[in-house]
């Protein structure tokens, strides 16, 4: 008898001591260990964007949104909303500046675009000219520069035409546009010296006067004179000229192509 109540003592013993160590292998198990994660989920590569996604749609063209209109001052405009047809048009130009595509660009110009005020003209010329084949052709950082910076309609006898930048479109006929430039944006540093020197101030969408242009053509900073008669230097890319290069576009047999990307007067 005492065998046998010896023997279920150690029996329950055992069973006690074998109980818990069940538990905590079970309370540690996390819960989302009971579900098998798909091999393919740590490893599958990002989905690709569609060309004509929202991610891949060009940048708004420049607003006018910050710029109080004053004396020596030139807002930026963007009438082409205006036209639904004309902001779908530039919307297909963009998307083609950004790709750097000559095959998507070109049945977007004119049969007889105009390259210069020479004799040049043409699809031709304007490839041979800008060598739009060549992803690294000068044209899409230029042509892209001047179609985000907004412009205005306008009528040129019988014909509507938009011309961009606004720089070009929208300058003052009282200011000479070989010795003014714009400022193109706001905050914009005016310094003493053509360097990274602190700025002695901003300038917001001013109409400044460039000093000895003829030496400035190539130059990273410019020598302006503000409204105020105060002289200091502007970085290059912060300014442009109404006689630098813009683009005119009008219908053609219905569908907006633009008829010109020209420089000078």
């Amino acid at each position: 008898m005492l065998i046998r109540i010896r023997i279920v003592a150690t029996l329950a013993v055992a069973a006690l001591l074998t109980a818990p160590a069940c538990d905590t292998r079970e309370s540690h198990r996390s819960p989302e260990s009971t579900t098998e994660v798909p091999a393919t989920t740590a490893s599958a590569p990002p989905v690709a964007q569609p060309p004509d996604s929202p991610a891949r749609q060009p940048s708004p063209p420049a607003s006018n949104q910050r710029c109080t209109p004053r004396e020596m001052t030139l807002c930026p405009v963007d009438e082409a909303p205006r036209d639904p047809g004309f902001a779908a048009y530039r919307t297909r130009l963009l998307e083609a500046i950004d790709r750097k595509d000559e095959t998507m660009l070109l049945p977007l110009l004119a049969d007889d675009i105009r390259v210069s005020f020479g004799g040049d003209g043409g699809t031709a010329d304007f490839q041979k000219h800008w060598k739009t084949s060549s992803p690294d052709s000068p044209l899409w950082s230029e042509l892209g520069t001047i179609v985000r910076s907004g412009g205005s309609f306008s009528s040129e006898g019988s014909t509507r035409m938009f011309w961009a930048p606004y720089v070009y479109s929208r300058w003052p006929d009282d200011v000479d546009a070989f010795e003014y430039v714009a400022v193109v944006r706001s905050g914009v540093a005016f310094r003493n010296r053509p360097d990274d020197a602190p700025a002695t101030r901003t300038l917001d969408w001013s109409i400044v006067r460039v000093l000895d242009p003829a030496s400035a053509a190539d130059a990273a900073w410019r020598h302006v004179r503000a409204a105020d008669g105060t002289e200091g230097w502007v970085s290059a890319n912060d300014l442009r000229s109404p006689i630098g290069y813009r683009a005119g576009f009008q219908q053609v047999n219905g569908e907006w192509r633009m008829t010109a990307l020209v420089a000078g007067d």
